[in-house]
């Protein structure tokens, strides 16, 4: 995304002088910097915002969750029976988030608790959340508790301090294989100080509540800042496998470096980051041809010549790129080659985009929403929506693509921003929601849609039915494409994947599917621009009526090849990982006791299991804390005496079967902090209102931690400090780990440890 003081380079017959842009940068930080509240939010707006479809309640169907710029997020379930959407919204999203004037910017979705149920992380301008999916349809929330804490942003000396920014997209995928979902995020800049680092949050484990808790190893994995003068302000981002070699790799699609010497903006290369496979990446961008210096918003991977590797597309501000995977770790860029240049010689600013087969005949097609940026010297107003139709193997220029978004009927100019893309009405056809920002829509004084819903006809169009699914109230809905053809014969499968070695989701994954002359791949994990796509993998077959062969591999590199029987056309097939483990961990938690790391486990066991053996790896050395554990009823419990404290150390659980054999079933990070010798007082005022403060007696220079709990005994709250000499107090201000409002009532505090507990009443 170009800003308002600067212009591609490919435009020099349209562009000012450097000299001129200098001046006019002088003549604007000024006013910038007297209009910095306003200049903030018309950040946050000029980005966007994105959505998901997921299955939130298990039905099978999906449902939708939409943001908008100005803060607002929505849950609509969606109702096979009467065809129809419900606003779950206010039941489903905590107060303070439905209540929030914090921008809302991009989702990604996943089980991040391998609990069975699809959870959300949100993006915003400040702290990022987790929205974790009780299994009813509703979420609960949860930020710092869970360890999702700023990134990097830069100061005016020059230096780096943690901070929330403005982030952008993000990508939940199992970049070290160990089971669990982690999380890179994609983060903004400043106009003035530069870029702010990007994060990986590395999924530590699940505890006794079931929250998952996360480390950022950006830093120590060098994907935090540029490392080869690529950019620091990041927008888009996908995952996926380019190089075949069963791990997830990471491409970031980047905007700009930020105003040289003459105020000129600098693009931003992309980055390709490799995963190495043993919990590291490697930063190949130049190697492979794939940084693409265009002021990238949006990317995505997808196999679109089907040679069984993932290609690139790169939407940007005027030149789109389509890379071409060689097969050997590098990229060619063919969008030229490949029919992929704007007709309209305006040229578009791409966002949200994806491969899709709009008419089920097996060719990946590509849709693109395009949206006008507020810079006076970019575009017109009223950019259009793309679609661009894939001609397939048998055209006499095989893979290439024409442009058909008018007749296909989805080139609204409404200045778009995130899409999603998922089959919500289980006809075998996809459909697409576009978020707009509803600033211009053919003029800049035209208020345009703020969101449409494009429905598949099965004729080569869309139709906008967002009015009546109830997605928006006006402008009408557009009448009914004229049909380009009949494809309604035209034969799918899609697949639901389940894993049980793997993450839950198993995103990762990837199905090959072989029918006649033709094999297709795809895998589960890929994104564009803060948006999250359906989770299930969708095929077009074109007349194919059955399969030669499906092989669908789980990240955990297990291979299920389907039967005859398993493998029919037209239907959503649900594919479960097979676990052929003698015993599966149900569940793994570590908590701190005063005596020492309490580890219990439950499991389960076909017979075979023989014992147990703990071990302990603190900073790089691993030792056996405890061997011959025997357990009973599916259960197992060790008090780590000697755990270090305060230092993060991990925890692998190994099975011994009776063979001799042995099998590492889980490993968790865990930090053990020793309760102290302290004791709570009564909490004053006492009922509150706001807030309340607790008296702590204990030893000076101590840490202590006093949690609180509901009358169902469930914790909502703990609170931190290191006590002075003598008596210390905690302040509570009335607000769960995800910063929520606690309803009124009756509540119990005590030190984390001690058995003594004190009761406080909350009063409105």
């Amino acid at each position: 995304m170009l800003w308002g003081f600067a212009m591609p380079a490919s435009s020099l017959a349209r562009r000012p002088s450097r000299r001129l842009v200098a001046f006019i940068v002088l003549l604007l930080a000024g006013a910038l910097i007297l209009a910095a509240p306003v200049l903030a939010g018309f950040t946050d707006q000029t980005m966007g915002a994105g959505g998901a479809w997921l299955d939130l309640d298990g039905d099978g169907f999906l449902d939708l969750v939409y943001l908008t710029p100005d803060g607002h997020i929505t849950t609509l379930r969606y109702d096979p029976a009467r065809d129809a959407f419900e606003d779950r919204t206010t039941a489903a999203i905590p107060l303070f988030l439905r209540s929030s004037s914090v921008p809302m910017d991009g989702l990604s979705a996943g089980d991040l608790n391998n609990d069975g149920f699809d959870d959300l992380f949100l993006t915003c301008n400040g702290p990022n959340y987790i929205l974790l999916n009780n299994g009813d349809g509703t979420f609960r929330a949860l930020s710092r508790s869970a360890g999702i804490v700023g990134g990097m942003t830069p100061v005016g000396d020059g230096s780096w301090v943690q901070g929330e920014g403005l982030s952008a997209s993000s990508a939940m995928f199992d970049y070290d294989n160990d089971g669990l979902l982690d999380i890179y995020v994609t983060n903004y800049g400043d106009y003035f100080l530069g870029g702010y680092a990007n994060q990986l949050f590395h999924n530590t484990g699940v505890d006794e509540q079931g929250n998952p808790h996360f480390v950022d190893v950006a830093p120590a994995l060098h994907m935090d800042l540029a490392t080869q003068g690529e950019s620091d302000w990041s927008l888009g981002l996908t995952v996926g496998d380019y190089d075949n070699d069963g791990d997830l790799d990471l491409y970031v699609g980047n905007d700009f470096n930020g105003p040289d010497w003459s105020g000129y903006l600098n693009p931003g290369p992309n980055i390709l980051f490799r995963n190495e496979g043993d919990g590291t990446f490697t930063d190949v961008s130049y190697t492979a041809g794939a940084t693409d210096t265009s002021w990238t918003m949006g990317v995505t991977f997808g196999d679109f010549n089907e040679d069984g590797y993932l290609d690139i597309f790169s939407a940007n501000f005027w030149d789109d790129r389509l890379y071409r995977n060689n097969g050997d770790g590098t990229f060619t860029d063919v969008a030229a080659d490949m029919g992929l240049v704007a007709t309209d010689p305006r040229r578009e600013n791409g966002w949200g985009n994806a491969f899709i087969d709009i008419d089920n005949d097996g060719d990946l097609d590509l849709q693109v929403a395009n949206g006008f940026i507020l810079n006076n010297l970019g575009l017109s107003p009223g950019e259009s929506n793309e679609l661009w139709e894939n001609l397939g193997p048998d055209n006499p220029n095989p893979f290439h693509f024409h442009e058909v978004g008018h007749l296909a009927g989805i080139d609204d100019a409404g200045d778009a921003r995130g899409a999603v893309y998922g089959d919500f009405n289980r006809d075998g056809f996809i459909d697409f929601l576009v978020i707009n920002n509803s600033f211009v829509s053919g003029s800049q004084t035209d208020i345009a849609p703020l969101r449409i819903l494009y429905v598949n006809q099965k004729t080569g169009t869309f139709w906008d039915r967002t009015v009546h699914y109830g997605l928006r109230t006006s402008p009408p809905d557009r009448p009914k494409p004229a049909p380009r053809g009949d494809f309604s014969g035209n034969h799918w499968v899609q697949f639901a994947l389940r894993g049980t070695k793997s993450n839950r989701s198993a995103i990762g994954a990837r199905v090959t599917v072989t029918a006649g002359n033709r094999t297709w791949i795809r895998e589960l994990g890929q994104s564009s621009y803060c948006s999250a796509n359906s989770p299930y993998l969708h095929f077009g077959l074109g007349q194919h009526a059955s399969l030669d062969a499906v092989t669908v591999r789980f990240p955990s590199g297990k291979v299920v090849q389907l039967a005859p029987e398993d493998r029919g056309v037209d239907q959503l097939i649900t594919v479960v990982e097979p676990d052929e483990t003698p015993v599966g961990i149900l569940s793994f938690g570590i908590t701190s006791a005063a005596e020492g790391a309490r580890i219990r486990w439950r499991y389960r066991d076909d017979g075979d299991l023989a014992s147990f053996t703990l071990y302990r790896n603190d900073s790089g050395t691993e030792v056996p804390v405890a061997a011959g554990l025997r357990t009973r009823n599916g259960e197992g419990e060790y008090l780590d005496r000697t755990a270090p404290a305060d230092r993060i150390v991990v925890y692998t659980l190994e099975a011994i079967y009776r063979d001799g054999s042995r099998e590492r079933v889980r490993s968790q990070s865990f930090r053990f902090r020793p309760p102290v010798t302290a004791a709570v007082r009564q909490n004053f005022p006492n009922p509150f209102a706001s807030a309340t403060a607790i008296p702590v007696l204990g030893p000076g220079g101590s840490a202590v931690a006093v949690d609180v709990f509901d009358v169902s005994g469930r914790r909502v709250r703990r609170l931190e400090a290191v006590l002075a000499a003598g008596e210390g107090s905690l302040a509570w201000d009335g607000t769960d780990e995800g910063g929520r409002e606690v309803p009124a009532g009756i509540y119990f505090y005590r030190v984390e440890g001690s058995s003594t507990t004190l009761k406080m009443l909350r009063r409105r």
